[in-house]
């Protein structure tokens, strides 16, 4: 409605001022500023001239996403003021840079936007062609958000295999000081807020550095290892954090 545009267009001139004075610099949210600005002066007024600084703004001569858009906001405000013909044209340009950008969300919305227009027209076979290429886009985007939630997932899982590595004790098999550090200050901290208690058990091997130069450092190795087993196999709590400190001295 007429009501809804000027509160469209009064809003986006307030808009302006305020990025004017808090985000200078921020040429895209300028940008998208403007277009919306003309859009609502477009539609309201009945004209439908582009503005010139639009196309000429140095968003668009950078970024191919910004320059698709506005031909397909160009096409919507045609479609408003029922120069159809005229939208087709500036869909036609905004699927172009889609669909060289290999922008498959934008290339849906353009060929939806095409298929009606053709119908409105009745130019039916036109609609058909369009139907039918939306139906490909639809299946291409479901098929790559499909890899895309695959390709994250994946993604996901080995950040955390990473992270997860990242915490242990190679030796050992358990929790290394760094982890030890960064949890025990989370558990200190939260132990102080509710008013609880931790028991904290700080051990090493009796004359480790006897069994090394007696036995070798791979049989010490064997009992850190197995110190380690011994420890998760005995603190069975699930609140129990177990840390190898440092050489033999455990946590």
């Amino acid at each position: 409605t007429n009501n809804d545009l000027e509160t469209a267009l009064s809003e986006s001139q307030e808009a302006m001022i305020l990025l004017e004075q808090y985000a200078p610099e921020n040429l895209q949210l300028h940008f998208r500023c403007q277009t919306v600005l003309t859009s609502a002066y477009t539609r309201l007024y009945k004209q439908n001239e582009p503005s010139l600084a639009l196309y000429e703004h140095p968003v668009i001569l950078q970024n191919v996403f910004e320059r698709c858009r506005l031909y397909y906001m160009q096409a919507l405000d045609s479609v408003y003021n029922a120069e159809l013909e005229l939208a087709l044209q500036q869909l036609q340009e905004a699927y172009k840079i889609a669909e060289q950008s290999n922008n498959l969300l934008m290339q849906l919305r353009i060929t939806q936007l095409q298929a009606t227009i053709f119908e409105q027209l009745q130019h039916y076979k036109e609609a058909f062609d369009m139907m039918k290429r939306l139906e490909q886009l639809k299946e291409t985007f479901n098929n790559s958000k499909l890899n895309s939630n695959l390709l994250a997932f994946s993604i996901k899982n080995n950040l955390k295999e990473m992270q997860n590595r990242a915490n242990l004790d190679s030796l050992s098999g358990v929790y290394n000081r760094y982890y030890l550090e960064e949890r025990a200050s989370t558990l200190l901290t939260d132990a102080a807020l509710y008013s609880e208690q931790i028991c904290c058990i700080v051990f090493d091997v009796d004359n480790f550095k006897h069994i090394n130069d007696t036995y070798g450092h791979l049989i010490g190795d064997k009992v850190i290892k197995m110190l380690g087993q011994a420890c998760k196999e005995t603190l069975t709590d699930t609140d129990a954090l177990i840390a190898r400190y440092g050489g033999d001295e455990f946590v």
